[in-house]
């Protein structure tokens, strides 16, 4: 009671000394005078025109009683009256007042409209007009014209300095279902009239605050009377003056705890919201809001330090903490609150301890609960969907959702509560359904018919929450699953239209869209996902994979302008929307770390930008520096999957009950290659081995299904690209480091008809014009191969080298440029036999490879009949080679290699052949019937093999086409077994 006893002798001047309050039905607005005659049984409502004594106007319409007033703006209606000269003149001329004696008062009647009263009243007229006159002397002023202005500035305007402010708390309480209007009757507050009265309330505090600025109370009276009334900005304003003027401690604290509950509640500035909270963290809700605001930005570290630090100062009893609410449920929010921290990493280990925190009688229990059993749903490991039933089944809330679910919706009686955590745990029931986690392949079948049971409870969930949009989130993903694509999508509309900014329903539309081939909607959609989370990884992972689709389509549209003679500057074009895919990648695991497929994905991407960033750079040491950079991120990212890869191989045991989120959270060894193609890259060529050998020995192995998530993943693996290209490339290594490499420069002397070690092929016989043009021959490094006017159109001319055919891999030849030639032009590798009745070596067939006319890759493979002399050999087999195959088309201006290479194929029965046009592999599809050409004949002692160029063209064509180097790779174990 001490307090109240020192507060009343502060209070009684205030409280006891004011006027009594007008009575609100009396104190009106009114338009008009208000009078009192003597002898009047009523009081007159008139509009004063004049008072006149013996003969002189002492006031008229056209001086003092002018009706002056301010209007509002808006709507020009009175917004104040101004009648101190009215005042003044009644003062002076009516009632008991001396001069009132002889004088007369003239006005016009408003209420009654003719007022009549014998002996006191006298009528006149004035032209059409007509008048009322009175002696002054009968004459009392009851009211004057006023509005709600007048109203309220007149009765607080009679106190000073703290009474002004409890007058108007005073007059405000009596009057407020007036001012607050909330049915806009006539005689209430206008809507100019409420701004104006609040302006004028805060004055009246402002007024006070002025003489003595760190009064709390006057902050918290104010603040408190905006926030009643909705006035966000005035309430946040007021509490920032405070703050300002360093009104003391505990206020100043509880001040900054405002503005920061105001910033994170109302405004969601979480960034502007933290020096508030932390000016205030002696309170545990601003430690909570600060945490929130840490949570929003994304800075989870940071949240999960401040909440640490809170359950801490809770446990320890902290004299300086003051809390909220109960230990229990401070403990309860804080570590429900860390829960979800944990939770949105996938640190579902972390997310479940901390939930067992949560104490049991902490309001915060129930809420956890459901928490884990949502955690556990995504999670979805086999014995999590059992666990989910155990959690919820204790619950109260299960007992009354599963009687609801249990009655016919039919039911007239049945009714169905408001119950947000009701509606929670059924969607979480929902999906323990086995139609939920076990995959269904629908194929071109009709699409599985859902549960009863499990639509049931996800009405009854639509029921006891109508705002929720989870029901329909699970409906869709149910039908999807059962492959009701378009049930899916009209679950996910419906649900759109309860909560249009749900993150998961918008991107649950944009995968749909995305699959149906709808990309820019799918586009759209990821895009707002985004907006309204920025942290959302699977929309940053959809984004990527559209940036990827994208990036497909401009490659095939920059060949088909290449193709149309637009000069492209390819690897410029294609930079750009390359970064933006890596971005998205890079985006997703720095939310989400344990995403195999996309750290793989973003692995191989660092791999194409090392290849194509530093074309696009003019200083060659700064490009290297990049290729490498991009190199080793790639060789990293492989790494890291290679190290989980290798731990799988470890478990103890494994079985057959692999759940979709096991198997997306499972790496395959395909990373093994990717690590390989970087170390290679970068020129550590013994560890590329070493990936790619133990790629091959995980499959290969006693334990091979240790790594893989199910038997059915360790299969489909084991017929995929990314054992091919394992075994590959493999061999490739190895025989690379059996290889030895031969150059030709066409160094030396030029001679006429003299071209070093190559020879004009005789037979069959070349065309009497070839190497007849005058730059033919080798001068100035360079080999010049020309026609000088083809004499007999489409005969074949050839210049070779023979070589050894048990070991020769690859031939290839720099031209220095591609030229626009209207001849055929190229390499070739020609098997000649001795075992062909003819004396000495003759050629058996030909492989070929060049440009044509248009500038196009061509391919051929040619035989041998040199018995016939009208046809000494014909075309058995070829095609133009695809663009897309060599990044094409090729600019003529810029230098081409071509090259040739035969490998073994896998089980090494026959030869492969692979055409390399500028470093693009693109190996050629020889037919079934070409057994000559294929066939692993190797250890042959009587085959040799010849490394040519060859030329054609029609009649009197001619021209030149220049190589600046040769090279010849030989492989000593070309033919032997691995």
């Amino acid at each position: 009671m001490l307090p109240w006893v020192l507060l009343l002798p502060l209070l009684a001047p205030a409280l006891f000394g004011q006027a009594p309050l007008p009575d609100a039905t009396l104190e009106k607005p009114r338009t008009n005078l208000v009078i009192r005659v003597q002898g009047a049984t009523r009081d007159w409502e008139v509009m004063p025109l004049a008072i006149k004594k013996g003969g002189t106007t002492i006031a008229s319409t056209a001086n003092d009683f002018r009706l002056e007033r301010d209007k509002w703006e808006r709507t020009g209606a009175p917004k104040r009256y101004r009648l101190d000269k009215w005042r003044k003149v009644f003062n002076d001329f009516t009632d008991t007042a001396p001069q009132a004696q002889g004088a007369f008062f003239e006005f016009q009647a408003r209420a009654p409209r003719t007022p009549t009263l014998a002996g006191v009243v006298e009528e006149r007229t004035s032209g059409r007009s007509t008048y009322f006159r009175v002696p002054c002397e009968k004459v009392k002023v009851i009211g004057y014209p006023q509005t709600w202005v007048n109203i309220y500035e007149s009765y607080v305007g009679q106190f000073e300095g703290d009474q002004r402010r409890l007058a108007v708390k005073a007059w405000e309480e009596a009057n407020r279902i007036l001012i607050e209007n909330a049915d806009q009757v006539a005689s209430g507050f206008s809507a100019e009239e409420r701004n104006d009265f609040a302006e004028f309330y805060q004055k009246q505090f402002v007024y006070v605050r002025d003489r003595n600025p760190q009064l709390a109370t006057i902050y918290q009276e104010l603040a408190e009377y905006h926030r009643q009334r909705g006035n966000l900005d005035a309430e946040l304003s007021t509490y920032l003056d405070g703050i300002e003027n360093k009104v003391p401690s505990p206020q100043l604290e509880e001040f900054n705890l405002n503005v920061g509950r105001i910033f994170v509640m109302r405004l969601q500035l979480y960034r502007q919201a933290l020096p508030y909270l932390l000016a205030s963290r002696a309170f545990s809700e601003a430690r909570i809001l600060a945490a929130r605001c840490h949570i929003e930005l994304g800075e989870l570290d940071k949240a999960r330090e401040a909440l640490k630090g809170l359950l801490a100062a809770i446990a320890s009893g902290a004299a300086d903490l003051v809390l909220e609410l109960t230990p229990e449920n401070e403990t309860g929010r804080a570590n429900l609150l860390l829960a979800r921290v944990e939770f949105s990493e996938a640190s579902y280990g972390a997310a479940e301890a901390t939930i067992k925190l949560i104490p049991p009688a902490s309001a915060s229990w129930q809420e956890g609960q459901l928490l884990f059993a949502a955690m556990l749903t995504q999670r979805g490991l086999r014995d999590d969907f059992q666990k989910v039933k155990e959690t919820l089944d204790p619950l109260p809330k299960m007992a009354e959702a599963k009687r609801l679910t249990s009655t016919k919706s039919t039911d007239p009686n049945l009714v169905y509560p408001y119950d947000p955590a009701m509606c929670e745990a059924l969607v979480l029931y929902a999906q323990t359904d086995a139609q939920f986690r076990q995959p269904i392949e629908t194929g071109d079948r009709p699409p599985v018919k859902p549960s009863d049971a499990v639509l049931r409870m996800l009405e009854v969930a639509k029921a006891t929450d109508p705002l929720s949009a989870e029901p329909y989130l699970a409906e869709g993903r149910l039908k999807q699953r059962l492959g009701d694509f378009p049930g899916a999508l009209e679950a996910y509309l419906a649900g759109l239209v309860i909560d249009p900014r749900n993150v998961r329903l918008n991107y649950a539309v944009a995968a749909l869209r995305y699959k149906a081939g709808v990309v820019s909607e799918a586009k759209d959609l990821a895009s707002r996902c985004l907006r309204q989370n920025p942290r959302f990884h699977p929309a940053l992972v959809l984004l990527g994979e559209i940036a990827l689709s994208d990036l497909d389509r401009l490659r095939d549209d920059l060949m088909q302008r290449r193709a149309a003679g637009e000069k492209v500057a390819f690897e410029s074009e294609l930079l750009g929307p390359l970064k933006e895919a890596t971005a998205f990648f890079q985006g997703a695991l720095e939310v989400q770390p344990a995403q195999p497929d996309v750290k793989l994905t973003l692995a191989s991407l660092y791999l194409q930008l090392a290849d194509i960033t530093p074309a696009t750079m003019n200083v060659k040491a700064d490009a290297e520096d990049v290729r490498r950079a991009y190199l080793v991120k790639a060789r990293d990212l492989a790494g890291e999957l290679m190290a989980a890869v290798r731990k799988l191989g470890e478990r103890p045991g494994v079985d057959e009950q692999a759940t979709a989120s096991e198997i997306a959270a499972t790496p395959t060894p395909a990373c093994f290659n990717v690590y390989a193609a970087a170390c290679y890259a970068m020129g550590e060529f013994a560890q590329a081995r070493g990936a790619l050998e133990e790629h091959l020995a995980i499959l290969r192995g006693p334990n091979a299904r240790k790594h893989f998530a199910s038997n059915r993943v360790l299969s489909e693996y084991r017929s995929s690209e990314h054992v091919k290209y394992a075994e590959r490339w493999l061999a490739a290594i190895r025989a690379n480091e059996r290889q030895y490499v031969e150059r030709e420069e066409f160094d030396g002397e030029f001679k006429p008809e003299f071209y070093g070690q190559w020879n004009i092929v005789s037979a069959p016989k070349p065309d009497l014009s070839f190497m007849k043009s005058a730059g033919a021959g080798i001068r100035n490094g360079k080999l010049t191969i020309g026609l000088a006017g083809q004499k007999e159109g489409f005969v074949v001319s050839r210049l070779s080298v023979p070589k050894n055919y048990a070991t020769l891999t690859r031939f290839s030849a720099r031209f220095d440029k591609r030229g626009e030639q209207l001849f055929h032009r190229g390499i070739s590798l020609t098997k000649l036999s001795s075992n062909t009745g003819k004396p000495g070596l003759a050629p058996v067939n030909c492989v070929m490879l060049g440009i044509d006319p248009q500038g196009q890759v061509f391919w051929q493979v040619r035989r041998f009949k040199l018995d016939d002399q009208a046809r000494q050999e014909e075309v058995v087999a070829g095609d133009l080679i695809d663009v897309r195959r060599y990044n094409g088309p090729l600019d003529k201006d810029a230098a081409l290699t071509l090259a040739l290479v035969r490998r073994l194929s896998a089980d090494r029965s026959s030869l492969v052949f692979v055409a390399v046009i500028n470093g693009y592999e693109v190996e050629l599809p020889l037919p079934e019937g070409l057994d000559d050409v294929r066939r692993n004949d190797l250890e042959d002692k009587s085959i040799q093999i010849d490394c040519g160029f060859f030329v054609w063209a029609l009649s009197d064509v001619a021209g030149e086409f220049s190589v600046d180097s040769a090279q010849f790779v030989f492989d000593s174990g070309l033919g032997k077994p691995e």
